[in-house]
């Protein structure tokens, strides 16, 4: 080999030797790097829980050497860099309660249908000063539900309202409200029950007595505030309250408004438009699967849309009202039930009258029911529960008029003042209170004008009534417009033995009492306590407990099939045996009348599907002549003479409609 060739084979082996060299370092090189990104590694899995406070907790991979626990979170799709970033010191053994690092903010949901889901981001800060790759999840802030609650308060009575639909409980104060005169209380608190059986004859019901809590997490539990839709979250934030409006308010609107339109005519510069007036909830969300109509309101230009831009107003009954919508989609803590799927919406109102002092302790109650669900539910009822406490709670009695649809507790003697556990007492003369029901809920069509008779069995086999305040539309020569009242009416007490008389634990308790059926699983039967394991009570079945001499013609025994005979007359807490009998021990009774059965069917766009009834509670002091329960039951005639039978519930007297003609969607979810 010459010289020269020598030089080019040197050249070339020192190339090769510098090549290998030179690819040994980057290799170690990216091997060092590599293994650098690997020391620090990133968490499995990220959590939130936003109750108290917002806590985050990243899980995995925490036995290698971490000095910082990194996050950020904000709105689904937010940019990194663009959140609320938190660092905390690694805790080798998690973070505080249940391993979640906590901060010190609880995050609140946003306005109107904003996106309820957040994104959080997680990574580790390693003790070698390497960073984890970061870890995503989702998570929903649930509506932080407050115990909101609001009054009718325009008249002698002050009721308390919960946007879950309770009625006349301060669940923050555990104490009664529905006070008279702004003194002692005649109700702790009552609820509505609705039942009903699907298809394959499953039983599909809701059912609440006292709710489920006090605070946030328990606050609801059996209904939910708001319409059903596809973004349940934000409808019950939107809906936890209810709306309270006077008739003033909606004149003072009306006349500021059409000053602002007239010419030459100057408005007041001081009016402001009260928020409830703006925020009159007379439109759904549709992008959530809600109705066109929630509320009713004066639509003056007929265009669907709730606009007091243009000087569109609420429609109310009454000098007040209070409006709100719940639903029972979610969880049933309370009863264990299975959803119906309905969505309720009320109205509650009263007068203030300078010339009727019986509306002045009196205040309505307007429902309406729509089925959301795919199914229709045959025998349907519905149950209206009461715990109504005549000042102190252990010294009631309780009683039905049949002829009325009128259920009421009064006290079992002269002077309210026995086992009062801390209620204020009425002391002498103390009041009876009642719940009627005015208007009951529409029959199932079967193309007969169905009878109103005085023959009980005439009325049992037809499908009729005797007497003319138990329903509504009977023997008017108008086919299929018949309104059934009261069917049942039950009362039981927590001091009598709970496998009968208690309280309802199950499902099938709250459907049994709507039935007619004690929880031993045995028919209500005339007399006595009204169950056969009483000596004192016949055999006879029963609809109806403790009548009086409110059903002379004994429909409380026909209307179950028991015909139309009993063995004594007058059962009452005061002579649960007939005429002379020991009364019974007085106590701390609880009541519930139920209406039905119909048929409710999915609302599927058809307005007839719709279902309605209207309820009043009613206050009644004794007179020198005449005791409490009588003085009830004459205000009760007189309000049902006024309001008995109102086809118009509370949409009939305004321009929106009911509901829009639009089939909701179904089965929908979170």
């Amino acid at each position: 080999m010459n010289f020269l060739s020598y030089s080019i084979y040197k050249q070339n082996t020192m190339k090769k030797i510098f090549t290998l060299i030179f690819s040994l370092i980057l290799i170690a090189n990216f091997a060092l790097a590599n293994s650098s990104c690997l020391t620090c590694n990133e968490p499995s899995n990220v959590i939130a829980n936003n109750s108290d406070s917002l806590g985050l907790k990243a899980i995995g991979n925490t036995s290698q050497g971490i000095d910082f626990v990194n996050f950020e979170y904000g709105p689904k799709g937010f940019a990194i860099g663009s959140g609320t970033n938190v660092t905390f010191d690694f805790i080798p053994s998690g973070g505080g309660f249940n391993g979640f690092y906590y901060t010190d903010v609880l995050i609140c949901n946003g306005s109107g249908y904003d996106p309820y889901t957040y994104e959080v981001y997680g990574r580790y800060i390693c003790s070698s000063g390497d960073t984890s790759s970061w870890t995503i999840n989702e998570f929903t802030v649930a509506p932080n539900y407050s115990n909101f609650t609001e009054v009718l308060d325009i008249n002698n009575i002050t009721a308390t309202f919960a946007p879950d639909g309770s009625l006349f409980q301060k669940k923050d104060q555990g104490s009664a409200g529905y006070q008279i005169n702004n003194g002692p209380s005649t109700i702790y608190a009552a609820n509505l029950w609705f039942g009903g059986t699907d298809s394959n004859n499953q039983l599909k019901l809701a059912g609440q007595t006292y709710g489920m809590g006090t605070n946030d997490s328990t606050l609801y539990g059996e209904f939910y505030p708001g319409p059903i839709g596809s973004c349940d979250s934000a409808s019950q934030n939107n809906y936890n309250r209810l709306w309270k409006i006077t008739q003033t308010q909606i004149d003072e609107f009306n006349v500021w408004y059409q000053c602002g339109v007239t010419p030459g005519c100057t408005q007041d510069p001081n009016y402001v438009v009260p928020e409830v007036i703006t925020s009159w909830p007379g439109n759904g969300y549709q992008p959530c699967g809600h109705n066109q109509f929630i509320a009713p309101f004066n639509d003056t230009d007929f265009d669907g849309i709730y606009e007091p831009g243009d000087g569109e107003t609420p429609c109310i009954k009454g000098d007040m009202a209070l409006f709100n919508v719940y639903n029972d989609k979610g969880l049933h803590a309370n009863s264990g039930g299975d959803p119906l799927n309905i969505e309720v919406r009320a109205m509650h109102y009263a007068f203030n009258s300078n010339t009727d002092s019986i509306l002045n302790n009196t205040i309505f109650s307007d429902y309406a029911i729509i089925n959301n669900g795919p199914q229709n539910l045959s025998n349907f009822k519905i149950g209206i529960w009461e715990d109504m406490d005549i000042g102190c709670p252990e010294d009631d009695y309780v009683g039905t008029d049949v002829s009325r649809g009128l259920i009421y507790t009064y006290n079992a003697d002269a002077v309210d003042d026995a086992g009062c556990a801390g209620a204020s007492p009425f002391g002498a003369n103390p009041p009876a209170q009642g719940m009627v029901i005015l208007n009951g809920i529409l029959m199932d069509d079967d193309g007969v004008d169905n009878p109103l008779t005085s023959d009980v069995n005439i009325a049992y086999a037809q499908n009729g009534i005797p007497y003319d305040s138990t329903g509504c539309g009977y023997g008017d020569a108008v086919v299929d417009n018949e309104r059934i009242g009261m069917s049942t009416s039950v009362y039981y007490d927590r001091t009598l033995p709970s496998s009968i008389y208690g309280d309802p634990q199950v499902a099938q308790d709250y459907y049994n009492y709507m039935n007619g059926i004690w929880r031993d699983g045995t028919n209500f039967v005339y007399g006595g306590s009204g169950n056969s394991s009483d000596p004192n009570a016949s055999n006879i079945p029963t609809n109806f407990c403790f009548p009086g001499d409110s059903d002379p013609l004994n429909w409380g025994t026909a209307s179950a099939g028991g015909g139309s005979t009993v063995p004594f007359t007058n059962w009452s807490e005061s002579s649960p045996s007939g005429s002379g009998s020991t009364p019974n021990n007085m106590g701390d009774r609880r009541v519930m009348a139920a209406i039905g059965p119909t048929t409710l069917n999915p609302f599927m766009g058809n307005l007839d599907n719709v279902k309605e009834f209207s309820i009043a509670h009613i206050t009644a002091f004794p007179n020198s002549t005449n005791s409490s329960v009588d003085v009830l039951k004459s205000y009760t005639d007189h309000v049902k003479s006024l309001y008995g039978c109102d086809n118009n519930g509370m949409y009939g007297n305004c321009t929106s409609q009911i509901a829009s003609n639009e089939s909701p969607n179904i089965d929908k979810t979170n």
